[in-house]
């Protein structure tokens, strides 16, 4: 429904599997990359079965231990590939 009202907003929402101790994409808008903006939420589970949404401000410093690199990082949102400069995020995307 809120992306029917808002075609130029994308939703990306993540979940945490505590099995493989990483990020899952849970739900990725169609056609995400052809909106011009883009809303990441992180879902948290709680042992009693609450769910909450948050909003991630930072998608490249939440997922930043997977790597080892020191400067900005870009984030491929359909598989969470992390990339050093936005030129190889691009060759990716394609």
């Amino acid at each position: 429904m809120f992306e029917n009202n808002n075609p130029s907003i994308a939703v990306h929402c993540l979940t945490y599997d505590r099995e493989t101790k990483s990020f899952v994409v849970a739900y990725l808008s169609p056609e995400a990359q052809k909106r011009e903006h883009t809303i990441t939420l992180l879902l948290l589970d709680s042992d009693d079965n609450r769910r909450h949404y948050v909003w991630v401000k930072n998608l490249s410093a939440l997922i930043s231990d997977r790597d080892k690199h020191k400067g900005q990082r870009h984030v491929y949102l359909s598989c969470l590939q992390v990339f050093s400069s936005a030129s190889v995020l691009n060759e990716h995307s394609r």
